[in-house]
């Protein structure tokens, strides 16, 4: 019977840790995308003016993507580093 529930309670712990590791890259596409998708909310607006203005679109537009490719793209490096040095933290030293 204790081998059983041994057993058993691998398998649970190997579906939770497979449930984590799905959650943590749901949470780390959330992560990247809140911030563009407010940031293309806001750019997104049919006011004309409250961005760019009339004379100026062609050169704002452009540069408003450019900032929402670095933003996404420091997001995923700054979480991915984080990720790195968390689980850099909890493997054992080989001595």
């Amino acid at each position: 019977m204790e081998m059983y529930l041994s057993m058993l309670n691998n398998d649970m712990a190997r579906a939770a840790n497979e449930t984590n590791a799905t959650v943590r890259r749901l949470t780390l596409i959330t992560t990247i995308f809140m911030p563009l998708t407010l940031l293309a909310g806001i750019g997104g607006m049919s006011e004309w003016t409250m961005i760019t203005g009339p004379r100026n679109w062609r050169v704002s537009y452009p540069a408003f993507l450019l900032a929402m490719i670095i933003i996404g793209l420091a997001s995923y490096w700054f979480l991915n580093r984080l990720d790195r040095n968390r689980t850099a933290l909890r493997r054992p030293r080989p001595r």
